[in-house]
């Protein structure tokens, strides 16, 4: 399940001081859009309006807007102007994007999986930032639907970014750097907050529950090798592998 949130409609975090503030920040948001015209704020750390400089914003539509839906990042009051990957179809698609608080870093912005666009900002101060899901002050007002918001106290490498992508649910990747996981299930107000930091619940203003995004929420535990009792004799590996497959299927895996 997901929610789908237009116009000023949002989910708000108090304010939380889990955050890298000397390092690296990853953070991460399946997406839907539903209105091309209009600009999306997705996923915000920001003290008091959009376009202030003291946190970021992931967001959908490029600043001018137009009718080819992309994705744009902010951070520290530095926009990285619209990417190049199309996101307009309606379809499901996620975002991410990774900066160093530090003067002079260069951000990157992450499309399904894919590097989108890189761009370089200022110094990044800030002690304690509340977190908004959707509509921010200054943002666009538009029509989309968010699920399954992440954020990571380091940076993501190209495979993690890869299997987000690929429905590896966040809880998946780098569990003991992963500060902030809101579902946005749609199924509960206040809105949960599953990171073992365990985040105040999220106020929900408006919102409705639709369709989640396509993510295996539990990867299953299969049976590596099947090796036959009679194929003797076995090898070192083969004897291990044995050993899994029993260890497994007493435990109910087939």
């Amino acid at each position: 399940m997901a929610r789908r949130i237009s116009s000023t409609d949002n989910v708000s975090f108090a304010s939380q001081s889990r955050f890298n503030t000397t390092g690296w920040n990853s953070v991460f948001v399946w997406f839907r859009d539903h209105n091309n015209s209009v600009d999306d704020v997705l996923f915000t750390g920001r003290v008091t309006s959009m376009f202030a400089s003291d946190g970021f914003v992931l967001a959908r539509g490029g600043p001018l807007g137009g009718s080819t839906a992309k994705v744009y990042a902010g951070v520290a009051g530095t926009y990285s102007g619209a990417g190049t990957a199309g996101v307009g179809d309606g379809g499901w698609h996620n975002a991410g994007l990774m900066f160093d608080v530090a003067a002079s870093a260069n951000a990157e912005v992450w499309v399904n999986g894919s590097q989108d666009k890189t761009f370089v900002h200022g110094a990044l101060t800030w002690g304690s930032v509340p977190i908004t899901i959707g509509f921010l002050t200054g943002g666009g007002s538009g029509d989309r639907t968010v699920a399954e918001v992440a954020w990571w106290n380091t940076n993501l490498n190209a495979r993690e970014w890869s299997a987000l992508n690929k429905g590896v649910h966040p809880s998946r990747i780098r569990p003991e750097s992963l500060i902030f996981l809101s579902p946005c299930w749609g199924l509960h107000s206040p809105e949960i907050e599953l990171s073992s930091s365990h985040a105040p619940t999220g106020t929900v203003t408006g919102t409705s529950v639709v369709n989640g995004p396509p993510v295996t929420l539990f990867t299953p535990k299969r049976t590596i090798a099947y090796i036959a009792d009679n194929a003797l004799p076995y090898t070192r590996l083969e004897r291990g592998i044995r050993g899994m497959n029993r260890g497994m299927n007493a435990g109910g895996y087939r």
